[in-house]
């Protein structure tokens, strides 16, 4: 475990995290049609089709082998709803979904920025909505989730 060493034990250890598959998360980088980068698909083997904690207590449609079709849907839906187009469909089209929250807002890493990229946000409060930076790595994320348990 090269980037999980960074979570706690306990979220690591909890006894209903289940991992994906290597077929898995080759169907997931099929599906958005690009390799996944390392502390991602590290993340994936280890907790991908089901992690407990950031499937209950964190967000319903995030992170999970379950979900992958949804949230990138979900988000191209929130894009079109706001007319927003992120630069262009194209750009976007190199980006993969992790989270898609309910309230219209998802947080998305870009293909090529790495092997622990960093996690921006897009939030959809109407026209002028933006995309910004909010983490500057995927494993700085999950802590950064993780750590708001009781919040």
């Amino acid at each position: 475990m090269k980037y999980l060493s960074e979570l706690p034990l306990w979220f690591l250890n909890h006894p209903k995290n289940v991992g994906c598959t290597e077929d898995e998360i080759k169907e997931m980088e099929s599906f958005y049609g690009f390799k996944f980068p390392e502390a991602y698909c590290e993340y994936l083997a280890f907790m991908g089709e089901t992690s407990y904690y950031m499937n209950v207590h964190a967000y319903t449609s995030g992170l999970a082998y379950l979900n992958y079709e949804y949230m990138r849907t979900y988000a191209k839906w929130v894009l079109d709803m706001y007319n927003e187009d992120y630069g262009t469909k194209t750009a976007f089209d190199d980006n993969f979904i992790i989270f898609a929250m309910h309230d219209e807002s998802f947080l998305f890493m870009k293909s090529n920025e790495g092997e622990n990229p960093p996690v921006y946000v897009f939030n959809a409060d109407g026209p002028g909505s933006e995309v910004r930076r909010c983490d500057n790595s995927f494993i700085e994320c999950i802590i950064a989730h993780i750590t708001r348990k009781d919040t």
